[in-house]
């Protein structure tokens, strides 16, 4: 015994892209160090491309092979690590290459875990496309939203001349009709965390089960989207707001 392991279920699962697609439900109950699996010659399970036949069987042909049989990662603190990094597998793929036992030039490429998840397909095209969808939504909303407090503010011009007329400031009409603009918002992002608990239920409807499987309900990142919905139809606001405070007094008495 090595080690226990706390609660440890990363998703997706990068170190077993190739068996799992990236998303598995299952967790690993024990993990053997990987010289001790070799001493026992425990069965290797997974992906292995050979350029050539093995000529013995078991771990001990693959080590003597040229296959592909392993995949492990790095952990590099910075960029002159990962510069010696690249040199040493640079150094040892030319020594191989030179000794006859790869017959193809070095291809070495090192990939942070985004990326190499990226090169992997691990996450789905459609959710890339939903999340464009999402924000066109969001840019779109934000547009009508400015159009209609445009028109809602300037039909109360009446009321506008009134208080201006009386005294107000044009920072009061400002702070009075952002905080408009902001209780909508408010109102807006509590109507939309109630259809995100219900679209968290169905979203095994439109995505992969495992990935669905990874959709569950954030407080933090609640409280993040309504105070986003609060901040954007702030600023959708600051134009239609800026427009109702310019608005005559002396026109407005005069029409009415």
């Amino acid at each position: 015994m090595v080690g226990v392991l706390n609660d440890w279920n990363p998703q997706p699962r990068f170190f077993d892209v190739v068996n799992s697609g990236g998303f598995s439900t299952g967790v690993e109950d024990v993990f053997l160090p990987f010289q001790r699996a070799i001493a026992v010659g425990l069965p290797n399970d997974g992906n292995t491309n050979c350029n050539a036949v093995p000529t013995e069987s078991g771990f001990v042909g693959l080590q003597h092979s040229a296959c592909v049989w392993i995949a492990y990662m790095a952990e590099l603190d910075d960029a002159t690590a990962v510069t010696a990094y690249k040199q040493y597998l640079d150094g040892y793929a030319h020594d191989a290459q030179q000794s006859g036992r790869f017959g193809w030039a070095p291809n070495n490429r090192l990939r942070d875990l985004p990326a190499w998840l990226d090169n992997q397909h691990v996450v789905p095209s459609d959710t890339k496309v939903s999340l464009l969808v999402a924000l066109g939504l969001l840019l779109a909303c934000l547009v009508n939203t400015a159009g209609l407090l445009l028109a809602k503010f300037l039909r109360r011009s009446s009321e506008i001349g009134v208080r201006r007329a009386l005294g107000a400031p044009r920072l009061a009409i400002y702070a009075q009709f952002l905080t408009e603009a902001g209780i909508i918002g408010l109102a807006g992002g509590v109507l939309g965390l109630l259809l995100t608990g219900v679209g968290v239920v169905s979203v095994s409807w439109v995505l992969p089960k495992d990935i669905a499987a990874l959709a569950r309900i954030d407080f933090s990142l609640l409280a993040l989207t309504l105070l986003v919905a609060v901040i954007a139809t702030t600023l959708a606001g600051l134009y239609p707001t800026f427009r109702a405070s310019r608005v005559q007094p002396a026109w407005q008495l005069k029409s009415n």
